[in-house]
C-alpha cells in the first residue's frame, strides 16, 4: 500500500517566566497543562477523533462480505441434500431404510431408450423381409399368363375329399369262417332256420358267418351270451368296411351313405339294447318318428344318389336302402307288440344292410 502523509499540529502551554527562588518554592506534584493537539491533518481533532478510533477498530475487524461462516455453509448444504416435501419442509421428510434406498449402478446409468428404440428397428425390419419374401415366393409360383385353368371336374375332385365313402365299423358276433363260400351257405341257411341271423361276408379267400351285431363291445358280448343258449358257438370281435374318397360324379352317392351309416348304428344301437334288456323297454313316439323321418329322407334320396355310381353297384346300394327301411319297420312293429323275435328279424336286416354296403363299395372301386 501507498504510504500516505498526515500533518497534525499542538497547542503548547504558555511558558510561565519564573525567578530562581520561584523555581525553587514550587511544589512536586504541581501538574503541568498537558500538551493539546489541535488538529489531524488540516482538521480539528475533535471532531475526527471517532472517525479516526472507528478506522483503527475496522483495520483489525474483518470486513461482513469478506467473513466466511463455515456453519452456516455446512448447514445450508445439508439441508439442499434433505429431501423436499410438500410443506416445504424438508427436515421432517420420512428417511428411506438402507435397503429401500435406491443404488445407482451401471445398470441404471445405460441409455434403455436407445436400446429399445435399436431393437424396435430390427423387429420391424425382419416384419418387413419376411412379408417381401412371400410376397416374392407368391408371385413366382402364379400361374403363369396363358395356362389353363384347373377344370371344373378337378375341382370337384378336390372338394371330394371332405365327403367320402364311410368307414363302417362295427361289434360283431361271429359263429365260424369258411374257406369254401359253398359250405358256408348252407350253414348259414341252417342257422337262420333255428332263429339266429346269419350272413356270410365276400370275401375271396375265406367267408366269415355273422350271427350278430351291437353298437359297443359290451353290448356285443352281452348278445353273445343270448346266441351261446341257442346252440351256436360264437366269438366277439370288431369288423370293418373301409369306405375311400369317391370321384367327381359320386359325391353325391357319399353323402347319401354318410347318412345311411348313421341311421344304421341308430337301429343297430335300438336292436341289441332291447335284446340285451330283455324287452323290458320301450321306445318313446319322439324316438319312433325321428327314426322313421330319417329313413324316409333316405328313401326319397336315394334314387339321384345311385344315379351316378354304375349299373354294377347300383343293385347293391338299393339293398341298403331297402334293409334299413326294414329295420325301421321291424322295430315299429316290435314296440307295439313286443316280441324278442322282431328285434331278431332287425338284426338279421341290418346284417344284410352290412354286407350289401360292402359290395356296392367292392363294386365302386372296380
Amino acid at each position: 500500500m501507498q504510504n500516505k502523509k498526515h500533518t497534525m499540529s499542538f497547542k503548547f502551554p504558555p511558558i510561565a517566566k519564573h525567578t530562581s527562588h520561584q523555581h525553587e518554592q514550587t511544589p512536586e506534584n504541581e501538574t503541568k497543562p498537558p500538551l493539546e493537539v489541535v488538529t489531524w491533518d488540516g482538521s480539528p481533532f475533535e471532531q475526527n477523533k471517532q472517525v479516526s478510533e472507528k478506522h483503527e477498530e475496522d483495520e483489525f475487524i474483518p470486513k461482513p462480505d469478506k467473513f466466511i461462516d463455515f456453519n452456516k455453509r455446512h448447514e445450508k448444504k445439508k439441508e439442499e441434500n434433505e429431501p423436499f416435501w410438500d410443506d416445504g419442509n424438508r427436515s421432517l421428510g420420512p428417511k428411506l431404510p438402507p435397503k429401500g434406498r435406491k443404488k445407482i449402478g451401471k445398470l441404471d446409468q445405460m441409455p434403455w431408450t436407445l436400446i429399445a428404440a435399436v431393437l424396435s428397428a430390427v423387429v420391424v425390419g425382419l416384419g418387413l423381409g419376411v412379408v417381401m419374401y412371400q410376397l416374392v415366393v407368391g408371385n413366382s409360383s402364379a400361374t403363369p399368363q396363358g395356362e389353363q385353368e384347373v377344370p371344373a371336374t378337378a375341382a370337384v375332385a378336390a372338394g371330394a375329399e371332405a365327403t367320402s365313402f364311410p368307414t363302417m365299423h362295427v361289434d360283431i358276433v361271429q359263429g365260424a369262417a369258411f374257406s369254401n363260400k359253398k359250405i358256408g351257405e348252407e350253414v348259414a341257411a341252417e342257422i337262420r332256420e333255428g332263429g339266429i341271423p346269419a350272413v356270410l361276408t365276400t370275401g375271396s379267400e375265406s367267408q366269415f358267418l355273422f350271427v350278430g351285431l351291437a353298437s359297443d363291445q359290451t353290448k356285443a358280448q352281452a348278445l353273445s351270451e343270448l346266441i351261446q343258449e341257442k346252440g351256436q358257438d360264437v366269438y366277439v370281435k370288431t369288423y370293418k368296411v373301409d369306405g375311400g374318397a369317391p370321384d367327381a360324379e359320386g359325391v353325391v352317392a357319399a353323402e347319401w351313405f354318410t347318412k345311411a351309416y348313421a341311421v344304421f348304428m341308430s337301429l343297430n344301437n335300438v336292436a341289441s339294447t332291447q335284446l340285451v334288456n330283455e324287452s323290458q323297454n320301450t321306445l318313446s313316439e319322439e324316438q319312433l318318428n325321428d327314426l322313421a323321418s330319417k329313413v324316409d329322407e333316405l328313401t326319397q334320396g336315394r334314387d339321384l344318389a345311385f344315379s351316378s355310381i354304375g349299373d354294377e353297384a347300383k343293385p347293391h346300394a338299393l339293398a341298403v336302402s331297402d334293409g334299413l327301411s326294414k329295420a325301421e319297420g321291424l322295430i315299429s312293429e316290435y314296440n307295439e307288440s313286443g316280441g324278442a323275435d322282431k328285434l331278431w328279424e332287425v338284426q338279421q336286416a341290418l346284417l344284410d344292410s352290412l354286407i350289401s354296403y360292402e359290395k356296392t363299395v367292392n363294386a365302386i372301386r372296380q
